[in-house]
């Protein structure tokens, strides 16, 4: 794909998260995965939970090889320079995220066999496929120039963010995981703990704060603040449907914890 080509498909890209925003927050469609999940009408491909995860977040993984290839092939970017050590230091925080959540997580999930809706897992695939094109490519080719320096102020402060949202993220995803007594236990039951005293999705919010960060340190690399903008845009309506769902399920022993959906005193 040509420089030109490539701008132009990356702004319809990022125009479509407004309007995911809309559809997911109107309930347009309506969730179909782990708590939310409904067979009905029956559907012949609902994978299990950890092989959902896999399936959906493996693209990541396949296009950051790929385009580390093609690096190692050429190793210069569209402007016919060097591609340098910063856009190598991007790459590795987004490979680092998702062996985190198409390896680890699936395989430390205690309720991995319950059921995830094929359409969803679907196009959670397809998504990943479009997102790592136009982040990978981005930082290591279009837009490659336009990654600051690893002394500049943005890369630094953004490298620090991802960390913090990095971390956050696991150990938000730690203490729901510690809720299940074993593998066969299917009860919910109410977070508590670092940020789940504010919120009812911490691991949401610092997921946005990851990819914020992330943005951040990439810069000028538009695709970056792309997949920010979608991650928002994606995670917000989420965290407003498992908060109304929490509020439903314990009602007034919840609604005593004052919790916002996802950010602090704000939604």
């Amino acid at each position: 794909m040509w420089l030109p080509e490539y701008r132009l498909a990356l702004a319809v890209w990022t125009a479509l998260a407004p309007v995911a925003f809309v559809v997911l927050m109107l309930g347009v469609q309506a969730p179909n995965y782990g708590r939310f999940f409904s067979n009905q009408p029956r559907e012949w491909f609902a994978p299990r939970s950890d092989v959902a995860w896999l399936i959906m977040e493996s693209p990541n993984l396949v296009g950051a090889v790929m385009c580390l290839y093609w690096c190692a092939a050429r190793a210069e970017n569209t402007h016919g320079r060097p591609v340098r050590a910063e856009s190598y230091v991007l790459v590795a925080l987004f490979v680092v995220h998702y062996v985190n959540r198409a390896l680890i997580y699936p395989l430390r999930m205690k309720n991995g066999q319950k059921r995830t809706s094929g359409f969803v897992t679907c196009i959670s695939c397809v998504f990943c496929c479009c997102n790592s094109f136009f982040v990978l490519s981005g930082i290591l080719k279009y837009d490659a120039a336009r990654v600051p320096a690893a002394s500049s102020v943005p890369f630094c402060g953004g490298l620090a963010l991802w960390c913090i949202g990095f971390l956050g993220n696991i150990h938000a995803d730690h203490v729901l995981r510690t809720l299940r007594q074993h593998a066969n236990d299917a009860a919910y039951r109410i977070p508590y703990g670092g940020m789940y005293r504010f919120v009812s999705c911490p691991n949401y919010l610092f997921e946005i704060i990851e990819w914020s960060g992330f943005a951040l340190a990439a810069w000028r690399v538009q695709a970056a603040w792309a997949f920010a903008l979608w991650t928002t845009a994606n995670l917000l309506p989420r965290a407003h449907r498992v908060h109304q769902w929490y509020m439903s399920e314990f009602d007034s022993a919840y609604a005593a914890l004052n919790r916002r959906a996802c950010v602090p005193f704000i939604f």
